[in-house]
């Protein structure tokens, strides 16, 4: 199984993707009728910093990625979407993230 997570983190957005294959992420070069293939080379694209590790609480791996986002203006907010949380706390995600989230689920 796999699953995906999103966490809004200052101006970034944290994405972890966990699955149960230990092995590590593998950068593939997809001609262009395949239909998959090209997450590493979008994440390596887009990204600020990425990587992975294996959680010690179960088998597989997580892979997260931070990637940059900027509201074109502060109507998105308006308009009703909810207000990023206290940036201290998205801090202490990151660095948890960073140093292998162990104990995520």
């Amino acid at each position: 199984m796999i699953s995906v997570r999103l966490h809004l983190v200052g101006s970034s957005v944290l994405i972890l993707v966990s699955d149960g294959d230990p092995r590590p992420p593998v950068r593939r070069e997809p001609d262009s009728t395949a239909t998959g293939g090209r997450g590493l080379l979008l994440t390596e694209a887009m990204a600020i910093r990425w990587g992975y590790y294996r959680p010690k609480a179960r088998p597989g791996k997580i892979v997260w990625a931070e990637v940059g986002v900027q509201p074109t203006s502060d109507s998105l907010l308006e308009a009703g979407e909810p207000r990023p949380r206290d940036h201290t706390v998205g801090s202490m995600l990151l660095g948890r993230v960073l140093t292998g989230l162990d104990g995520w689920e």
